[in-house]
């Protein structure tokens, strides 16, 4: 296969066969003809098909694991046309044809740009239909979940390996277009975030909330003990009506050794109280918040993690959370998924996400409690987590709106990474789950952050979120 290049790096056009995946012979591929390089609205048209040919297109941007997107058209007499909205130079791109409608010509691609007028034009119809659906009566039931403003299923994402060059499309975009394709902002308050921590004054507090599973309790401990640097941060374990006999026996050797103060409570379960009371009697001047079944991995968590929310504009940090697999459990959340937030990158490995959307320390609007950082005077200031209206679940996002609120940034901190098993003590909460419980707080959580929570800041415009992480928005 012929592989059309040029010294601007214009992009490979592929024939190929979309169920048995063989390349046409080489001459029957062609270049795109207006092969687009700079970002907008364009009309791509395929021309040469059978009558009612249904094709598929797919564009490579170089994105890497979710950098292949699709889009179908059937052919309209003999041609075939669809609208994109490009926001990188293409790097590869694929006509994809049934086998029975494989003929002796090849079917030629072109790209026309929109003019301003007609995309202005298409941008009022749309914000005519919006309108026009806001009108309709709202649901009946206040436990049914809203519209989702986000979708779960995007464009289709497809292997990484090019036909046309026989490369991922991860070494192709670093080595055809280099490495500044990360859609994320790095930065804070227009200065470039440092990996290296900032120096910063006092003591950092561990508050463990904790029931049962002695084996969870003492990993977690006996990590920030033996790993943390330069030095061990106050630890307070907090349990919440342990009675296993093995958990009580731990829970009385930590009771006994310096550095570790242990508190009961032996209320129902309430994540948002339990913290409340032992950041109240906590004596450092940064508190981490901390589950119980997360294991620290980098050393100097506490200061990378420490040193950000010191800075006055920070409210809270978060931190980067692998699963013992390696893939990504934890890295900022994004609100408006589910109707409340999702996870960025969530089952992803950093390699797959690297060239995606880079994991760097950036803005978020909120990270999770399984690891949050913020300044206690901050804390109390801000009244801590909500234990009236959200005892279970939304509490650190509600926390890291109302920060926001204050003007004060929720920070994630990739560099301070740690090991999380994600619910191992409780069952994961849901609206599967069906409890009362978690129906209310979803609600309360809608009714006071409804319209920013469907509007994220800090997530780019020309990405949306799927179950397979993210992806450009091509149309």
């Amino acid at each position: 296969m012929t592989l059309h290049s040029s010294p601007l790096h214009a992009p490979a056009v592929v024939v190929s066969d979309i169920f048995g995946g063989e390349l046409i012979p080489d001459d029957h591929a062609e270049t795109a003809e207006g092969l687009p390089l700079s970002a907008g609205w364009y009309r791509l048209k395929v021309s040469g098909l059978a009558a009612d040919e249904v094709v598929e297109v797919r564009l490579d941007f170089g994105l890497g694991f979710v950098g292949h997107h699709g889009v179908r058209a059937r052919a309209a007499g003999t041609t075939a046309e669809l609208f994109v909205r490009l926001f990188k130079q293409v790097i590869a791109l694929q006509l994809l044809r049934e086998p029975k409608s494989i003929g002796t010509t090849a079917p030629k691609i072109s790209f026309e740009r929109l003019p301003g007028a007609l995309v202005a034009m298409r941008r009022v119809l749309e914000q005519i239909r919006i309108a026009i659906r806001s009108l309709r009566p709202a649901p009946k039931s206040q436990h049914e979940r809203p519209r989702r403003l986000w979708a779960w299923t995007g464009l289709q994402a497809f292997p990484t390996t090019l036909p046309a060059t026989g490369e991922s499309s991860i070494v192709l975009s670093r080595r055809v277009v280099g490495r500044d394709l990360n859609p994320f902002e790095a930065e804070v308050d227009g200065d470039r975030v440092q990996a290296s921590p900032r120096s910063w004054v006092g003591q950092a507090s561990v508050i463990i909330p904790t029931r049962n599973r002695a084996d969870l309790l003492e990993r977690c401990v006996e990590s920030i003990l033996t790993k943390t640097r330069p030095h061990p941060p106050e630890i307070i374990v907090h349990d919440n009506g342990s009675d296993e006999a093995s958990a009580k026996r731990l829970l009385e050797r930590y009771a006994a050794t310096a550095g570790i103060r242990v508190l009961r409570d032996d209320l129902p379960f309430n994540f948002s109280r339990i913290n409340n009371e032992a950041a109240a009697v906590a004596g450092g001047n940064i508190l981490l918040f901390l589950n119980n079944d997360t294991e620290v991995l980098s050393g100097d968590w506490v200061d990378q993690l420490a040193s950000v929310v010191s800075e006055p504009h920070v409210g809270c940090a978060g931190a980067l959370l692998l699963t013992p697999g390696g893939t990504i459990q934890h890295a900022g959340l994004v609100t408006g998924p589910g109707g409340i937030a999702a996870h960025v990158h969530f089952g992803m490995t950093l390699e797959q996400a690297d060239p995606v959307a880079p994991v760097v320390r950036r803005p978020v609007s909120a990270v999770t409690g399984a690891c949050l950082a913020i300044e206690k005077s901050k804390f109390l200031a801000i009244g801590g987590f909500d234990d009236e209206h959200f005892p279970v679940a939304f509490n650190d996002v509600d926390l890291c709106l109302r920060l926001e609120r204050q003007g004060l940034r929720t920070i994630f901190v990739p560099e301070a990474k740690l090991i999380h098993l994600g619910s191992a003590t409780r069952e994961d909460d849901d609206f599967t789950s069906g409890t009362d419980r978690f129906r209310t707080e979803f609600r309360l959580m809608r009714d006071r952050w409804g319209a920013r929570l469907d509007a994220d800041p800090y997530f780019p415009r020309h990405m949306r979120l799927t179950r397979s992480g993210p992806q450009l928005r091509l149309a």
